[in-house]
């Protein structure tokens, strides 16, 4: 777009991890948080994108080891990504970036998707605010690897304020994981979890709980050799 269709304040919100297979939890989270910020930020005029950011092909876990080594492959599971938010689009896409980038973190390859929307040469937008979208033990289990990540980038990224948006109850946060890193945390105040689970759709074969077009991919493609075909409870 022209410069001046670029908006001078962005806000995104990028939730990273396998997706194997993605599903409707996926999306509750995005939407969420999305209706959080909007209410934190109403009044002032901002754009808003939010992600679903899956890991690249050999994507490391927060040690740096290879992380998954079952999991399926990166172009199956950006697709499978791409039909769920596809429904949502364009309030919620899925990035592409893990597979031009197959050996970074999913988060720091998020951050990237935030470099790639910006114009350079216009500096806009002006400022952004981004947030990493994840449950409590996501957090919990990563935060240091998020820390290490933004410490990086910030310097590179000075118009941008780095933020943690997350599912759990304030009084149950460990205060030893929210105070002392180089971001953020928001918490969400009401939790709507669906109970869906990536791992129990693969060893069961549970399909019910995913939309049509993610369903019938699956199949297709014999992706979890449990899956059977379900009834159509799609919505």
């Amino acid at each position: 777009p022209a410069a001046s269709e670029i908006p001078e304040d962005m806000v995104m919100i990028a939730l990273p991890g396998t997706f194997d297979p993605a599903h409707f939890d996926h999306i509750d989270l995005l939407l969420e948080s999305l209706v959080y910020i909007t209410e934190q930020e109403r009044g002032k005029p901002k754009t808003y994108a939010a992600f679903i950011a899956p890991v690249g092909e050999n994507a490391p876990d927060p040690n740096g080891q290879y992380w998954k080594r079952d999991k399926t492959s990166a172009i199956h599971r950006h697709n499978l990504s791409k039909l769920l938010t596809d429904i949502f689009s364009p309030l919620v896409q899925t990035s592409l970036v893990s597979l031009i980038y197959p050996d970074s973190f999913g988060t720091e390859n998020a951050i990237r998707l935030l470099e790639l929307n910006r114009n350079q040469k216009a500096n806009k937008p002006r400022t952004a605010d981004f947030y990493v979208a994840c449950g409590y033990d996501t957090l919990v289990r990563w935060h240091k690897n998020f820390g290490d990540i933004i410490t990086k980038y910030q310097p590179m990224l000075d118009y941008v304020k780095f933020k943690v948006i997350v599912r759990k109850s304030v009084s149950e946060i460990s205060e030893s994981v929210i105070r002392g890193p180089p971001y953020e945390v928001a918490v969400l105040p009401d939790q709507y979890l669906l109970g869906i689970h990536s791992t129990n759709i693969r060893t069961t074969g549970n399909l019910t709980l995913l939309p049509r077009s993610v369903r019938e991919y699956i199949t297709q493609n014999k992706l979890y050799e449990s899956s059977s075909p379900m009834e159509d409870n799609s919505r």
